[in-house]
Protein backbone atom coordinates (compact mmCIF):
# COMPACT_ATOMS: atom_id res chain seq x y z
CA UNK A 1 0.00 0.00 0.00
CA UNK A 2 2.04 2.88 -1.33
CA UNK A 3 -0.57 5.32 -2.67
CA UNK A 4 -3.80 6.25 -0.88
CA UNK A 5 -6.46 8.45 -2.44
CA UNK A 6 -8.68 10.63 -0.24
CA UNK A 7 -11.41 12.61 -2.04
CA UNK A 8 -12.23 15.94 -0.40
CA UNK A 9 -14.91 18.59 -0.62
CA UNK A 10 -13.33 20.56 2.27
CA UNK A 11 -15.89 19.43 4.85
CA UNK A 12 -15.48 17.89 8.29
CA UNK A 13 -16.56 14.58 6.73
CA UNK A 14 -13.59 14.65 4.37
CA UNK A 15 -11.25 15.71 7.17
CA UNK A 16 -12.38 12.75 9.23
CA UNK A 17 -11.65 10.38 6.34
CA UNK A 18 -8.22 11.97 5.96
CA UNK A 19 -7.46 11.37 9.64
CA UNK A 20 -8.37 7.71 9.17
CA UNK A 21 -6.23 7.40 6.04
CA UNK A 22 -3.33 9.03 7.86
CA UNK A 23 -3.19 6.10 10.30
CA UNK A 24 -2.79 3.68 7.39
CA UNK A 25 -0.19 5.91 5.73
CA UNK A 26 1.83 6.05 8.96
CA UNK A 27 2.03 2.27 9.07
CA UNK A 28 2.86 1.77 5.40
CA UNK A 29 4.89 4.92 4.61
CA UNK A 30 2.35 5.62 1.90
CA UNK A 31 1.69 8.89 0.13
CA UNK A 32 -1.80 10.36 0.43
CA UNK A 33 -3.22 12.01 -2.66
CA UNK A 34 -5.85 14.56 -1.70
CA UNK A 35 -8.26 14.69 -4.61
CA UNK A 36 -10.79 17.40 -5.36
CA UNK A 37 -13.02 17.51 -8.43
CA UNK A 38 -14.92 20.62 -9.42
CA UNK A 39 -17.54 21.13 -12.09
CA UNK A 40 -17.88 24.23 -14.26
CA UNK A 41 -21.57 24.86 -14.93
CA UNK A 42 -22.73 25.38 -18.48
CA UNK A 43 -23.53 29.03 -19.08
CA UNK A 44 -27.00 29.69 -20.49
CA UNK A 45 -26.48 33.40 -20.96
CA UNK A 46 -25.22 35.21 -24.04
CA UNK A 47 -21.65 35.83 -22.97
CA UNK A 48 -18.47 36.43 -24.95
CA UNK A 49 -15.78 33.78 -25.19
CA UNK A 50 -13.31 36.02 -23.37
CA UNK A 51 -15.67 36.63 -20.47
CA UNK A 52 -16.51 32.92 -20.32
CA UNK A 53 -12.82 32.02 -20.25
CA UNK A 54 -12.23 34.49 -17.41
CA UNK A 55 -15.12 32.96 -15.47
CA UNK A 56 -13.72 29.45 -15.94
CA UNK A 57 -10.27 30.60 -14.82
CA UNK A 58 -11.78 32.18 -11.73
CA UNK A 59 -13.58 28.96 -10.79
CA UNK A 60 -10.42 26.91 -11.34
CA UNK A 61 -8.28 29.30 -9.29
CA UNK A 62 -10.77 29.33 -6.41
CA UNK A 63 -10.79 25.53 -6.27
CA UNK A 64 -7.00 25.33 -6.58
CA UNK A 65 -6.52 27.81 -3.73
CA UNK A 66 -8.98 25.90 -1.58
CA UNK A 67 -7.18 22.60 -2.22
CA UNK A 68 -3.71 24.01 -1.60
CA UNK A 69 -4.99 25.70 1.55
CA UNK A 70 -6.35 22.36 2.76
CA UNK A 71 -3.02 20.65 2.05
CA UNK A 72 -1.18 23.38 3.98
CA UNK A 73 -3.53 22.93 6.94
CA UNK A 74 -3.01 19.15 6.89
CA UNK A 75 0.78 19.49 6.71
CA UNK A 76 0.69 21.82 9.69
CA UNK A 77 -1.32 19.24 11.66
CA UNK A 78 0.66 16.22 10.41
CA UNK A 79 4.18 17.46 9.51
CA UNK A 80 5.52 13.99 8.70
CA UNK A 81 2.67 13.04 6.37
CA UNK A 82 3.47 12.69 2.67
CA UNK A 83 0.56 14.36 0.89
CA UNK A 84 0.05 15.56 -2.67
CA UNK A 85 -2.89 17.56 -4.11
CA UNK A 86 -4.82 16.50 -7.21
CA UNK A 87 -7.28 18.91 -8.82
CA UNK A 88 -9.54 17.76 -11.66
CA UNK A 89 -12.19 19.63 -13.60
CA UNK A 90 -15.24 17.46 -14.20
CA UNK A 91 -17.65 15.28 -12.30
CA UNK A 92 -16.20 13.33 -9.39
CA UNK A 93 -17.45 9.91 -10.47
CA UNK A 94 -16.25 10.23 -14.05
CA UNK A 95 -12.77 11.46 -13.17
CA UNK A 96 -11.88 9.27 -10.18
CA UNK A 97 -10.96 6.24 -12.30
CA UNK A 98 -8.53 8.38 -14.29
CA UNK A 99 -6.87 9.53 -11.07
CA UNK A 100 -6.65 5.97 -9.71
CA UNK A 101 -4.96 4.75 -12.88
CA UNK A 102 -2.64 7.72 -13.32
CA UNK A 103 -1.39 7.72 -9.73
CA UNK A 104 -1.39 3.92 -9.34
CA UNK A 105 -3.69 4.19 -6.33
CA UNK A 106 -3.79 1.14 -4.04
CA UNK A 107 -6.54 2.21 -1.68
CA UNK A 108 -9.31 4.81 -1.53
CA UNK A 109 -10.58 6.27 1.76
CA UNK A 110 -13.81 8.23 1.49
CA UNK A 111 -16.04 9.90 4.06
CA UNK A 112 -19.81 9.85 3.97
CA UNK A 113 -22.63 11.49 5.90
CA UNK A 114 -24.31 8.55 7.59
CA UNK A 115 -27.00 6.35 6.11
CA UNK A 116 -28.05 8.88 3.49
CA UNK A 117 -24.48 9.11 2.26
CA UNK A 118 -24.20 5.34 1.96
CA UNK A 119 -27.52 5.14 0.17
CA UNK A 120 -26.48 7.73 -2.39
CA UNK A 121 -23.15 6.03 -2.89
CA UNK A 122 -24.49 2.54 -3.48
CA UNK A 123 -28.06 2.94 -4.66
CA UNK A 124 -28.47 6.44 -6.06
CA UNK A 125 -27.46 7.79 -9.43
CA UNK A 126 -23.82 7.91 -8.33
CA UNK A 127 -23.80 4.42 -6.92
CA UNK A 128 -23.27 1.92 -9.67
CA UNK A 129 -21.36 4.81 -10.70
CA UNK A 130 -18.77 4.84 -7.93
CA UNK A 131 -18.46 1.10 -7.50
CA UNK A 132 -18.06 0.49 -11.22
CA UNK A 133 -15.39 3.17 -11.54
CA UNK A 134 -13.22 2.15 -8.60
CA UNK A 135 -11.04 -0.87 -9.30
CA UNK A 136 -9.12 -0.85 -6.02
CA UNK A 137 -10.23 -1.36 -2.39
CA UNK A 138 -12.50 1.40 -1.12
CA UNK A 139 -13.10 2.04 2.57
CA UNK A 140 -16.01 4.29 3.51
CA UNK A 141 -15.80 6.18 6.81
CA UNK A 142 -19.06 7.33 8.45
CA UNK A 143 -18.88 10.90 9.66
CA UNK A 144 -19.54 9.82 13.26
CA UNK A 145 -16.62 7.38 13.34
CA UNK A 146 -13.29 8.29 14.90
CA UNK A 147 -10.23 6.17 14.25
CA UNK A 148 -9.17 3.61 16.81
CA UNK A 149 -6.63 0.84 16.27
CA UNK A 150 -8.22 -1.93 14.24
CA UNK A 151 -8.64 -5.06 16.35
CA UNK A 152 -11.42 -7.01 14.63
CA UNK A 153 -12.40 -7.25 10.96
CA UNK A 154 -15.37 -9.26 9.71
CA UNK A 155 -15.62 -10.71 6.20
CA UNK A 156 -18.91 -12.23 5.01
CA UNK A 157 -18.27 -15.17 2.69
CA UNK A 158 -20.57 -16.99 0.29
CA UNK A 159 -17.91 -19.64 -0.45
CA UNK A 160 -17.10 -17.97 -3.77
CA UNK A 161 -13.85 -19.15 -5.33
CA UNK A 162 -12.76 -15.51 -5.51
CA UNK A 163 -13.27 -15.04 -1.76
CA UNK A 164 -9.78 -16.27 -0.93
CA UNK A 165 -8.21 -13.61 -3.15
CA UNK A 166 -10.37 -10.97 -1.45
CA UNK A 167 -9.58 -12.32 2.01
CA UNK A 168 -5.84 -12.15 1.38
CA UNK A 169 -6.26 -8.48 0.44
CA UNK A 170 -7.98 -7.94 3.77
CA UNK A 171 -5.10 -9.79 5.46
CA UNK A 172 -2.77 -6.99 4.30
CA UNK A 173 -4.83 -4.57 6.39
CA UNK A 174 -5.25 -6.94 9.32
CA UNK A 175 -1.50 -7.48 9.46
CA UNK A 176 -0.86 -3.74 9.84
CA UNK A 177 -2.70 -3.80 13.17
CA UNK A 178 -2.29 -7.47 14.11
CA UNK A 179 -6.08 -7.56 14.00
CA UNK A 180 -8.28 -10.62 14.20
CA UNK A 181 -9.99 -11.55 10.94
CA UNK A 182 -13.41 -13.14 11.47
CA UNK A 183 -14.80 -14.93 8.41
CA UNK A 184 -18.51 -15.62 8.63
CA UNK A 185 -21.07 -17.44 6.58
CA UNK A 186 -24.72 -16.76 7.28
CA UNK A 187 -27.01 -19.67 6.46
CA UNK A 188 -30.79 -19.71 6.22
CA UNK A 189 -31.04 -23.33 5.08
CA UNK A 190 -33.88 -25.56 6.17
CA UNK A 191 -33.29 -28.65 8.30
CA UNK A 192 -32.87 -30.95 5.29
CA UNK A 193 -30.04 -28.98 3.73
CA UNK A 194 -28.41 -27.81 6.98
CA UNK A 195 -26.06 -30.79 7.15
CA UNK A 196 -24.78 -30.09 3.63
CA UNK A 197 -24.33 -26.41 4.52
CA UNK A 198 -22.19 -27.37 7.53
CA UNK A 199 -20.15 -29.76 5.37
CA UNK A 200 -19.50 -27.01 2.81
CA UNK A 201 -18.50 -24.66 5.62
CA UNK A 202 -15.97 -27.13 7.04
CA UNK A 203 -14.54 -27.68 3.56
CA UNK A 204 -14.10 -23.92 3.20
CA UNK A 205 -12.30 -23.75 6.57
CA UNK A 206 -9.91 -26.52 5.52
CA UNK A 207 -9.10 -24.65 2.31
CA UNK A 208 -8.74 -21.41 4.25
CA UNK A 209 -6.13 -22.93 6.52
CA UNK A 210 -3.83 -23.35 3.51
CA UNK A 211 -4.90 -20.47 1.23
CA UNK A 212 -5.10 -17.65 3.78
CA UNK A 213 -1.64 -16.38 4.66
CA UNK A 214 -2.41 -15.18 8.17
CA UNK A 215 -2.59 -16.83 11.57
CA UNK A 216 -5.11 -14.68 13.43
CA UNK A 217 -8.22 -15.97 11.60
CA UNK A 218 -11.43 -17.43 13.00
CA UNK A 219 -14.55 -18.78 11.29
CA UNK A 220 -18.21 -18.53 12.22
CA UNK A 221 -21.16 -20.44 10.79
CA UNK A 222 -24.21 -18.39 11.70
CA UNK A 223 -27.78 -19.52 11.27
CA UNK A 224 -30.01 -16.55 10.67
CA UNK A 225 -32.76 -15.68 8.22
CA UNK A 226 -31.23 -12.25 7.68
CA UNK A 227 -27.64 -11.47 6.73
CA UNK A 228 -28.09 -7.90 7.90
CA UNK A 229 -29.38 -9.00 11.31
CA UNK A 230 -26.54 -11.51 11.66
CA UNK A 231 -23.85 -8.92 10.97
CA UNK A 232 -25.56 -6.34 13.16
CA UNK A 233 -25.59 -8.75 16.10
CA UNK A 234 -21.95 -9.69 15.51
CA UNK A 235 -20.91 -6.02 15.43
CA UNK A 236 -22.62 -5.43 18.78
CA UNK A 237 -21.23 -8.58 20.41
CA UNK A 238 -17.66 -8.38 19.12
CA UNK A 239 -17.05 -4.63 18.78
CA UNK A 240 -16.10 -4.96 15.10
CA UNK A 241 -13.87 -2.25 13.61
CA UNK A 242 -14.27 -2.91 9.86
CA UNK A 243 -16.89 -4.76 7.83
CA UNK A 244 -15.75 -6.16 4.49
CA UNK A 245 -17.98 -6.90 1.51
CA UNK A 246 -17.27 -7.63 -2.13
CA UNK A 247 -19.10 -5.65 -4.80
CA UNK A 248 -20.73 -8.88 -5.97
CA UNK A 249 -22.80 -8.70 -2.77
CA UNK A 250 -24.63 -5.63 -4.03
CA UNK A 251 -27.97 -7.28 -3.19
CA UNK A 252 -26.87 -7.21 0.44
CA UNK A 253 -26.22 -3.47 0.22
CA UNK A 254 -29.65 -2.98 -1.29
CA UNK A 255 -31.21 -4.82 1.63
CA UNK A 256 -29.45 -2.54 4.08
CA UNK A 257 -31.12 0.51 2.61
CA UNK A 258 -34.53 -1.00 1.96
CA UNK A 259 -36.91 1.62 3.44
CA UNK A 260 -39.23 -1.16 4.62
CA UNK A 261 -36.67 -2.27 7.21
CA UNK A 262 -37.90 -1.22 10.64
CA UNK A 263 -34.72 -2.08 12.47
CA UNK A 264 -32.07 0.52 11.76
CA UNK A 265 -28.77 -1.14 10.95
CA UNK A 266 -26.30 0.29 13.42
CA UNK A 267 -23.18 -0.81 11.59
CA UNK A 268 -23.72 0.89 8.26
CA UNK A 269 -23.90 4.29 9.90
CA UNK A 270 -21.20 3.79 12.53
CA UNK A 271 -18.62 1.27 11.29
CA UNK A 272 -16.19 1.63 8.36
CA UNK A 273 -17.18 -0.47 5.37
CA UNK A 274 -14.47 -1.87 3.11
CA UNK A 275 -15.58 -2.89 -0.39
CA UNK A 276 -13.47 -5.04 -2.66
CA UNK A 277 -13.98 -5.49 -6.39
CA UNK A 278 -14.89 -9.02 -7.36
CA UNK A 279 -13.26 -9.47 -10.75
CA UNK A 280 -15.67 -12.22 -11.80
Amino acid sequence: MKNILVPTNFTEISSNALAYAKEFADRTKATIFLYHAYHIPVSTTDISYGALFDEYQLIENENREALLGEVARIKKTYPELQIEPILKEGFFVESISEVIEAQKIDFVVMGTAGAEGFEEMFLGTNSGAILSKISCPLIIIPHVYRFKPVQKIVFASDYLKTDFDAINKVVEIARLFQAQLIIIHVSNHDAESRALAHQTFHSFVVQGNTKIKYNNVSYRFIENESLTDAINELVEEEDIDIIVMTTKKRNFLQKIFDPSLTKKMAYHTEIPLLTLVDKE
